[in-house]
């Protein structure tokens, strides 16, 4: 009984109840406990030091990495911005020049029908050489030799004066001139109805010129894009239009009107195709010649056609050669190369074109001089 109740007693302690001895034993865990705690949390601040000396310089380079990337996306969305905003700004400057051009068209539309039947075909036995054009335009162009391509015509008989003007450039922008001529010709047709529209969802928004990419509002119709593609030269716009046209509509349009180095093979921005857009100085001005004769669609469309050239937003080189501002035009630039073609509808209407893989500066201070001449000969015409 005594061996069982000092058991009894044994266990009781064991089991928690509290004696001198047990104190002490779990005074003594509970110190040693605190020590190592203290420990772990002196070594942290250790750790993380001898961890961040250790990896300074990739953390040193992903610092860098994470500012850059800010940099470069503030970089982009600003000039993002500020493109947008120079496009409607300049949209704003040209709305004065729209409306002379669409008085013009008023005025010259009664003279259509005389000059429909001209084309600018050396073939035919109507049109003749501009010959005292012709040789200004030679001197300018000559020293820069196949460089450059230059086709200019009488737009009241079809008479004409031209540079290599046969040869294919890659078009930049201007191939936007072919995309146009389909869609006319569907509007005309009534196979596009220009009122129905495209979300933004359904459309694949590229870089490049244009205000969508920006813009971004929730649907266009095919008249805005149609309108974009020409006045801002936007080119999501022109790749939803391919895409609704079809590309092989739009070469055969250009073909029929006579276009033989005319051939859209891509969509704008799609540069790792290893194919380009070509366009001839000739095919650019057929195109522009029979939308002021009115024959490239009805001569309602060819109307609105010249009303979407007239509000064009880039206004350099050729355009400030024209003196009466009355100019519907479109224009290319890619790389080296800087093109400009449209319809000058003053009191003696002509066409003009220019293709130039000269550089920039060198292509807008020549394509001014052409201009400055040529101007000067229709004038005194008048």
């Amino acid at each position: 009984m005594a061996e069982k109740q000092n058991q009894a007693t044994s266990v009781g302690v064991g089991s928690g109840e509290t004696s001198a001895g047990a104190d002490a034993s779990l005074n003594a865990g509970v110190s040693t406990d605190t020590s190592a705690s203290a420990r772990t949390k002196t070594n942290k601040p250790n750790q993380l030091k001898t961890w961040c000396t250790t990896h300074k310089h990739a953390l040193a380079v992903t610092v860098l990495a994470i500012v850059l990337l800010v940099l470069i996306l503030v970089y982009v969305f600003s000039c993002n911005a500020e493109q947008s905003a120079r496009l409607v700004q300049n949209a704003s400057d040209v709305a004065p020049k729209a409306q002379i051009v669409q008085d013009r068209i008023a005025e010259n539309a009664d003279s259509t029908d005389a000059t429909t039947t001209n084309e600018i075909s050396t073939e035919q036995s109507a049109p003749q050489e501009i010959k005292e054009l012709q040789q200004q335009i030679e001197e300018l162009t000559q020293p820069y030799g196949s460089s450059v391509s230059v086709c200019i015509i009488d737009a009241s008989n079809g008479n004409y004066c031209h540079v290599n003007s046969d040869k294919a450039f890659v078009s930049a922008s201007m191939i936007k001139l072919a995309v146009l001529c389909e869609y006319m010709h569907a509007v005309d047709n009534g196979q596009l109805d220009p009122a129905d529209r495209v979300t933004l969802k359904n459309m694949k928004v590229v870089g490049g010129t244009g205000l969508i990419q920006t813009e971004r509002h929730a649907s266009y119709s095919y008249d805005e894009l149609c309108r974009y593609m020409i006045m801002y030269s936007d080119n999501t716009a022109t790749n939803v239009l391919i895409n609704k046209l079809g590309q092989d509509a739009i070469n055969e349009r250009v073909q029929a009107l006579g276009c033989k180095n005319t051939s859209l093979n891509r969509q704008l921005m799609a540069l790792n195709t290893n194919t380009e857009n070509w366009i001839s100085a000739r095919d650019a001005a057929t195109i522009l010649y029979k939308f002021k004769n009115g024959t490239a669609a009805s001569s309602t469309i060819c109307a609105k056609a010249l009303e979407y050239l007239s509000k064009q937003t880039d206004n350099e080189g050729m355009a400030e050669g024209i003196s009466s501002g009355a100019f519907a035009h479109k224009t290319g630039s890619l790389r080296s190369m800087r093109h400009d073609g449209g319809i000058v509808l003053g009191k003696h209407p002509y066409v003009i074109v220019a293709l130039c893989d000269i550089g920039a500066g060198n292509a807008n201070r020549l394509m001014k001089e052409i201009a400055q001449k040529t101007d000067a000969y229709f004038s005194q015409l008048d």
